[in-house]
């Protein structure tokens, strides 16, 4: 039977059926639980199908293998399990808080996905580009990824509910807004607050451009774009764990382990 591999952006955007919505610190979360209990992602019912079906489709049409990153090649986090609970144990929770912080910041710039330039796509290949997952970056994809990072409505994101379990482990502490250091350190800002000049930087990734001039250099932008995206998930797959064991301690931090649930 042949798999479908053309998906509309309401396909793509359409959630489960839940049975009960994820309420955690208060909001309501994206995401719920199915009648059997078990939690299920937001945007997932056509997405994980469609996904599976180009990756099966890819490996056919070219006989090799996806290219991935082995999640074990990635350093863990700093401070890592033991430093962590070491620093709240000694009533020094600050650092953990901070980065807890930060963690949901950055998971509030994913929204900006969507704004992403994606060039002609067939112009750009050989191959049919139809039927594959980057025909529909801007037919679903990118706006999945903005609602789960940033929210939509009135489900929060990855952003709020990152502060919601640091809210719930640490009791609602007082935290510096790190919107505008992570915004320096992703090269968003200068020092002063004010946005770089975005032909100048463009102009100065033209001049350092790997690939040759005859690739379209905005197809460039995006394969380098969304490999610099998946180092960010990987080490975010790094950060989830290190939080939900963290947050899991009844005896470190508040919540009787619902923060850890909630980054579960």
């Amino acid at each position: 039977m042949t798999r479908q591999t053309e998906y509309t952006s309401d396909e793509l955007l359409a959630s489960h059926d839940y049975a009960e919505p994820l309420f955690a610190g208060g909001r309501r979360c994206h995401g719920g639980f199915v009648d059997d209990g078990t939690y299920v992602s937001p945007r997932t019912k056509g997405r994980v199908p469609a996904i599976e079906a180009w990756q099966d489709q890819h490996a056919e049409q070219f006989g090799t293998e996806l290219l991935g990153v082995p999640l074990e090649t990635w350093p863990e986090p700093y401070p890592n399990v033991a430093q962590s609970r070491h620093l709240i144990e000694q009533g020094i929770p600050e650092p953990i808080i901070a980065t807890l912080t930060r963690i949901g910041t950055v998971e509030g710039f994913g929204s900006v996905i969507r704004n992403s330039v994606v060039p002609d796509l067939q112009r750009a290949f050989a191959e049919e580009v139809d039927g594959t997952a980057m025909a529909h970056l801007h037919g679903g994809l990118y706006e999945a990824h903005a609602r789960d990072e940033a929210g939509h409505g009135d489900e929060a994101g990855h952003n709020e509910m990152w502060f919601a379990a640091r809210d719930i482990a640490f009791e609602n502490p007082v935290t510096e807004d790190e919107t505008r250091r992570m915004l320096m350190r992703l090269g968003v800002t200068g020092p002063s607050g004010v946005p770089p000049d975005p032909a100048a930087v463009r102009a100065a990734a033209m001049a350092n451009r790997v690939l040759p001039d005859d690739i379209d250099f905005d197809l460039e932008a995006l394969i380098e774009r969304m490999t610099r995206l998946l180092l960010i998930e990987i080490s975010a797959f790094h950060l989830f764990a290190w939080a939900e064991t963290l947050l899991s301690d009844d005896d470190l931090v508040a919540g009787n382990g619902e923060a850890a649930r909630l980054v579960s």
